[in-house]
Formats: structure tokens, C-alpha cells, sequence
């Protein structure tokens, strides 16, 4: 039976040919089913062996020819169910598996005798390990490839829950574990054999379709396997003396790329790790054996990966150097491509970080021997998406992973020179991915060592020399993501003690890191730094007892911030973030008192007002600035009484002066609290309040003359409302230059414009206001209101 698939149909002639067939394969099915009912075991038979001389064709595909295969063998499962009813009655002969042998064709022949046979073997009718050998060898008959493997996968499927698998090798009534071993990989080797053989079939133009083909029918082979890993009574000892090397024997001997490197794949997968682990040299041993074309990246990274777990709770110290051994033999006896054998180091890093995780010396020998390796082949510049550059990132991601934290990064002294093989896009996505471990994780930067860790590896990130900036960097997300991951992880330095002094020095050195970036850098890094220097304020006013010149290092702090400020402030475009730093500065300083606390702070708030003035251009900014201005200069408690005034003074200023009237009139409305409720710093140090009501009043005054200007009649309304209402908030805490008369006499106004509105929902809403308004209102007021 040795006839080639040379013949092969066309698609469309094989579904034409399955389905003939497949109607033969229904006919005989019933014919024999009806003999059987009938009890005609002899004429059941016939019908049966027409039925199974279908599987004899060599003109259909894999596919199409397992279509049949399972179609005739569901059938044939009819013919065992009966046979083995008969055998539980006494009535199957015996010599039924000889009869059979007459059958003219060697396929039908061959499948009805695994059937008959396995009937025997369930009723205790035959020695087991007997008739299975007999089996096997009998299906060397059938050496068509396709039809060959497909009727050992009958045999195999058969038989999987009649074989002998006793441990006991000295009872001999069936066989034992030892038979079935044998009998496995008996039926292994020649369906490998078959599985190979279909390569050299055909003309060598359609090797790529025997090779998909081949992948089609590999399962077929590698369920030998897998039934040998279900022995019950399989051990390590029997693993080792018998059935790996009778594998590996097979696979090393068939000089087939495909078949070996799924087999050694199969081999890896079905057995246990402990298996493994016991037999890793002979494994080893057996894969520099190999043929050229087989992905040993493959082989060596799966086996690597499936032991480690095992091998790390065994503490196996052998392990590694045996796979290094091994990894560094393949890789100088075989022309790899590189991003293999970056792979390759992969894996060996992998298992160095599970196993040797606090042994940096295993995870060393890895990069180290990789940078080695790369430099000698002269791998620069790689970008993200070339093979090389995307296997050069993964290793350079392991150790990240593993480690986490920048200065145990550093201590893989090959780490930097393996990161600098890749282009500067893929550095900085390197880069930032070091420091999103370190964010993620909560892992705080503590000393000067582990700054310089951070320097070494974000150098991409901060360092506008090395990377030039296109206006595609900027506007893209990965920049912006980038940037604010490094951001992040400023806040993550911290001193080892709490120490305001090392801390200092630490955030010194970073606004030094951070500092190389440009413009479009520092607007992402420099407001995290603020922030930290702001905790470490707060740290020296914890520390105060214990700190030497403790005033003149609180200035020497909030100088440092201001002079941080003052270079995003630089920034053309980016006054609004500046604006806001000021001000956050000028309240930290405010709750620190300390000699030039005052000074400073006055400064901070100036500098504020100075931006509001001169670089807010919209007026919706401004005034929302404006408000925060008054809110914050309201909190403070620090500043002498004539500062105050300066402040409240320019900031009613710079209301009057903006561009819409409704936007005076509201600034002006905020803004008169200054003159009342800000609390200064008194002679005695005692906090005091303004109340300088005449001020107040000039305010508001100024306030209604403005508003009485706008045009439009309900904004008109909508402002005189406001107005009433601050006033009452003045008269109410005990402002006398603000009347009762004043407050009646703009309530009137109100009454008066609004009665003016035609009725809208924005008349409506002027009523609501007003109520609203006018019921907050107690006493005298609000009965004269009332009238």
C-alpha cells in the first residue's frame, strides 16, 4: 500500500467525491446494521468491509479524508457495540480476528481486525499486550501516509481504556506498564515515519501546501503522546529509563524539521514538570542534536518556561547554567536571526528573574552575554517596530518588570548599552516604561545612589540635546503620556529618613535632571517638583526643633520654588500654570511662619497680580484669576496690614479696568471683601481684621455707577441683584457706612428695571434671584423690603 497523493482533485471534484463516498459509507452502514439486527454476523461483515474500502482512496485531502475517516469510523462503532454484546453473552468466536484477516483489501482488513480485537481484549478473550503487538505490527501493511496514520489514530483511540498498566511487571496475565509503553511508542514511531514521509511526496512546487497539510495531521501523531502521559503508573524513573529516550531516539532520527520541533514541543507539553526538571541534560543533550531548520528559540523557551515555577520552589542551582550551556552552544553552531537569539535571552533572563530573583549575577551573564552578541553584529538604531527592536524591548521590559525600582535596574551594568542599541523614540518608551512600574507600584526614589539610577535610565525623557523635538513629538500622545508619567514619578522621591536637608539636596539634583528639558518639557516636570519642594516646607516646620538655621532654610526653600516658577513663567503661552503656582506658593509660605515668610509672600501674590495684569489677555481668564486672587489674599494671615491694601487696592484696580462692564461690576463685588474681612498681621503678631468700610463703600459705590451702564436690561437687573446682595452681606456684619437707606434705595432700582422686562424665562429667573435675595434679609430691612 504504497500509493502516492499525486492524484489529488480540485476543491470543488473532492466534495464531489467525499459526498459519493459518504453515500457508499450510509448504504453499507445500513446494509450491515440490518444483518446485524438479523444477527447475520458473516454477511454484517461484508457490507462492513465494502463499507470501510472508501478510506482506501488517495484523492482527497487531510481535510476531506478525515470528513470520511470519521464518518465510516462512527459507523463502525455499530459493528463493536454488537460484538461486544455478543462477547458478554459467550457468543463472539474467537477465531472471528482470524476470519477477518481474509479480507482482500489491507485497509477494510485492518480496521475490522483493531475493532474485533479490541473486543476480544474487553471481554478477557485475548492477552492484551499480545494482540496489541500484533496490531501494531500488522498496520505497517498500510504505509500510504494519510491512510496509515489515520488508521494507527483508530488503534490509538480504540484502545486508550484497554491497555495493560499495572506497575507490577512480574504478573503476565495481560502485560503490564511496560507493554503499553512499548505498545505507544511503537505505534508513535511509524506514524512519525508516516507523518515524514508525506514531505517528500509531489513535486517540490507544492511544498508549502504538503508542509500546511503536514500541520493539518500533526495532532494525529502527538496523541501517542499524550496517551503515554495518562499512564496511571507512570514515574520518573520509568520516564527517564524508557519513554524519553525512545522519543527523543524517534525524533532525532527522522531529520525532519517540522516533525522534530513539534515533537519536542508535544514532548514538553504533555509531561509533567517534575519530569522535566529530572530529565532536563538528556533533553538538552538531544536538542543540539537537531536539524538546522528547527526554531530552537521555540524548543528551548517552552521547556524554560514549564520548569521554572518547579525549579524556583526547588532551589535547583544547575538549572540555569544548563540552559545557558546549551542556549550559548546553539546560538555560536547555527545561523540564527537575531531577533531569535534576543528571544532566546529572553527566556534565560525569564528564568534567571523567577529563579535567582535576588542573585543579580544570573540576570547579569544574560544582558551581558546579549550586548556582547549585538555588538558584534553591529545592532544600532532600532526602532520599536522591526523584529529586532521589538525582541530588544521585551528583555529590556523583563528586567523592568522583575525589578521595578531604577537602582536595581543600574546593577545590570549592560542594561543602558542594550537601551541605547534602540532609537530614541523606543528609549523613551523604554524610559517611561521603567517609570510606570515604579509609579504603579508605589516605589519611592530614597537616596542619591537611586537618583543617579533614574538619570541613567530617563535620560531620553529629560534630555532635549539627545532627542530634537518635531511637532509631531509634541502634539503626539505618546510625548504627552511620556512626560506626565515622568511627572509622576518625580513625587515618588523621597529620603530615606526624614531628613528636610537630604531631601533638599535630592530635589536640587532632580530640578537640575529636569532642567534639560525644554520648553515643551519642563511645563510637565516643573509643577511636581513645586509640589514636592512644597512638602518638604512642610517637613522643615516638622523638623524645626531639630534644624539648624531653620529661617534661613525656609527661605532658602521658598526661594527655590519661586525661581522653579519662575522658569515655566518663562514660557511664552503658559502664564495661566505660573498664575496658579504663585498663588498655591503664597498660601504654603503663609501657613509657615518664619522671618521673610511676609516678604515672600507679598512677592508670590505680586507676581500673581502682575501676570493677571499684563498676560491675560481673556477676559473670562482674568476675572476668574481675580476671583481666586481675593480668595486666596483672604486666607492669608501673614502679610502687614499696608501689603494688604497694596494688594486689594491693585486688584480693584485691575477690575474696573476690564474689558466688560458685568465683569467689573462682579470683580468689584468680590473684591470689596478685601477691604473688610482680610485679616493682617498686627504690631502684637495677633491676626486683625481691615473693616475699612469706607473703602467698602467706594467700592460698591463704584460698583453700582458701572453697572447702572450696562445696556442690556436684564444683565442690567441680573447685576443690581448682585450688588444688593453683597451689601447686606456688609451691612449685616456690622459695616455702617453701607445703610439701610443704601440698600433700599438699589432694591427700588431693581424693582424699577424689572418691572421694564417683558415677560421671559430671563424675567422669571430675575424674580427668583430677587426673592432669593430679599429672604435672606432680617430686621427693620426686611420689613421696609416688604412694603
Amino acid at each position: 500500500d504504497m500509493t502516492t497523493d499525486n492524484n489529488l482533485l480540485g476543491s470543488g471534484d473532492q466534495e464531489a467525491q467525499l459526498e459519493e463516498a459518504l453515500k457508499v459509507v450510509r448504504r453499507e452502514a445500513f446494509e450491515m446494521k440490518r444483518w446485524l439486527d438479523r444477527e447475520r454476523l458473516i454477511d454484517a461483515l461484508k457490507h462492513a468491509q465494502t463499507m470501510l474500502g472508501e478510506l482506501k482512496t488517495n484523492t482527497l485531502s487531510p481535510k476531506f479524508y478525515y470528513r470520511l475517516y470519521i464518518d465510516s469510523t462512527n459507523e463502525l462503532q455499530h459493528l463493536e457495540s454488537f460484538l461486544t454484546d455478543l462477547a458478554q453473552r459467550g457468543k463472539c468466536p474467537l477465531e472471528l480476528y482470524e476470519n477477518v484477516q481474509y479480507a482482500q483489501s489491507i485497509v477494510p482488513r485492518l480496521y475490522l481486525m483493531i475493532t474485533i480485537g479490541v473486543v476480544h481484549m474487553k471481554a478477557g478473550m485475548v492477552n492484551k499486550s499480545e494482540i496489541l503487538h500484533d496490531l501494531v505490527e500488522m498496520c505497517r501493511g498500510v504505509q500510504h501516509p494519510l491512510r496509515g496514520l489515520f488508521l494507527r489514530n483508530y488503534l490509538v483511540s480504540t484502545t486508550r481504556n484497554l491497555l495493560p498498566d499495572d506497575v507490577d511487571l512480574k504478573r503476565a496475565e495481560d502485560g503490564s506498564a511496560v507493554d503499553a509503553i512499548h505498545f505507544f511508542l511503537s505505534n508513535f514511531g511509524e506514524m512519525n515515519k508516516l507523518w515524514v514521509r508525506m514531505q517528500h511526496q509531489g513535486p517540490s512546487r507544492e511544498k508549502e501546501k504538503r508542509e500546511r497539510e503536514r500541520m493539518e495531521l500533526r495532532i494525529l501523531v502527538g496523541t501517542n503522546m499524550v496517551r503515554l502521559s495518562q499512564l496511571e503508573h507512570l514515574d520518573v524513573n520509568t520516564y527517564l529509563e524508557r519513554v524519553l529516550p525512545g522519543v527523543l531516539e524517534q525524533v532525532v532520527s527522522c531529520h525532519d524539521p517540522i516533525s522534530q520541533e513539534y515533537l519536542m514541543e508535544c514532548v514538553i507539553q504533555v509531561f509533567p514538570d517534575e519530569f522535566h526538571l529530572a530529565s532536563l541534560r538528556e533533553f538538552l543533550s538531544a536538542c543540539k542534536e537537531l536539524d538546522e531548520e528547527v526554531n530552537m528559540k521555540n524548543v528551548l523557551s517552552c521547556v524554560m518556561e514549564r520548569v521554572q515555577t518547579l525549579a524556583a520552589s526547588h532551589k535547583q542551582t544547575q538549572l540555569f547554567s544548563l540552559f545557558a550551556d546549551t542556549a550559548h552552544s546553539l546560538i555560536s553552531s547555527r545561523e540564527m536571526p537575531t531577533e531569535d537569539i534576543i528571544s532566546l535571552h529572553h527566556s534565560l533572563a525569564t528564568l534567571a528573574f523567577k529563579c535567582y530573583l535576588d542573585q543579580v549575577e544570573y540576570a547579569s551573564t544574560v544582558y551581558d552575554s546579549l550586548l556582547r552578541i549585538l555588538n558584534e553584529k553591529g545592532i544600532a538604531e532600532q526602532s520599536s517596530i522591526t523584529p529586532i527592536g521589538r525582541e530588544l524591548i521585551k528583555v529590556l521590559d523583563n528586567a523592568t518588570q522583575a525589578y521595578g525600582h531604577v537602582g536595581k535596574i543600574v546593577q545590570l551594568k549592560s542594561f543602558e548599552p542594550l537601551m541605547n542599541l534602540l532609537d530614541i523614540r523606543a528609549r523613551c518608551r523604554v524610559s517611561a516604561s521603567i517609570l510606570e512600574g515604579m509609579v504603579e507600584r508605589e516605589l519611592w526614589l530614597k537616596n542619591e545612589e537611586e537618583l543617579n539610577g533614574l538619570e541613567v535610565l530617563v535620560n531620553p525623557l529629560v534630555d532635549d540635546d539627545s532627542f530634537k523635538l518635531t511637532k509631531e513629538d509634541i502634539d503626539g500622545e505618546d510625548f504627552q503620556d511620556e512626560q506626565n508619567t515622568l511627572g509622576k514619578a518625580i513625587n515618588l522621591i523621597r529620603f530615606e529618613r526624614d531628613d528636610p536637608d537630604g531631601q533638599f539636596l535630592l530635589l536640587s539634583r532632580v530640578r537640575k535632571l529636569v532642567g534639560r528639558g525644554g520648553s515643551h518639557r519642563i511645563p510637565f516636570t516643573l509643577p511636581p517638583l513645586l509640589f514636592s519642594i512644597f512638602r518638604l516646607a512642610g517637613l522643615y516646620n516638622e523638623k524645626k526643633a531639630d534644624v539648624e538655621n531653620w529661617d534661613a532654610k525656609m527661605r532658602k526653600v521658598m526661594l527655590f520654588a519661586m525661581n522653579c516658577i519662575k522658569k515655566l513663567h518663562e514660557i511664552e503661552g503658559k502664564a495661566d500654570i505660573p498664575l496658579r503656582l504663585y498663588i498655591e506658593a503664597a498660601l504654603v509660605t503663609d501657613s509657615i511662619p518664619f522671618e521673610d515668610s511676609p516678604s515672600i509672600v507679598y512677592e508670590f501674590l505680586s507676581k500673581s497680580l502682575s501676570i493677571v495684569e499684563e498676560e491675560m489677555a481673556d477676559s473670562r481668564s482674568r476675572l476668574s484669576s481675580l476671583f481666586t486672587l481675593t480668595s486666596s489674599i483672604e486666607t492669608t494671615r501673614s502679610l502687614p496690614m499696608e501689603d494688604v491694601v497694596k494688594l486689594a487696592n491693585h486688584i480693584a484696580l485691575i477690575s474696573s479696568n476690564l474689558f466688560k462692564k458685568a465683569d467689573q461690576v462682579r470683580a468689584l463685588c468680590c473684591c470689596a471683601s478685601l477691604f473688610w474681612s482680610s485679616r493682617c498681621k498686627g504690631e502684637d503678631g495677633e491676626g486683625i481684621e481691615i473693616r475699612d468700610g469706607e473703602k467698602v463703600h467706594s467700592v460698591l459705590t463704584r460698583a453700582l455707577k458701572i453697572g447702572a451702564q450696562c445696556m442690556e436690561p436684564v444683565v442690567q437687573v441680573e447685576l443690581l441683584i448682585d450688588i444688593v446682595t453683597v451689601m447686606y452681606a456688609f451691612y449685616s456684619s456690622g459695616c455702617t457706612q453701607i445703610t439701610e437707606d443704601a440698600i433700599v434705595e438699589v432694591v427700588g432700582r431693581v424693582r424699577d428695571s424689572k418691572a421694564q422686562l417683558e415677560k421671559s424665562v430671563e424675567s422669571e429667573r430675575m424674580d427668583r434671584l430677587l426673592s432669593r435675595s430679599l429672604e435672606k434679609m432680617e430686621g427693620s430691612l426686611a420689613g421696609r423690603l416688604r412694603l
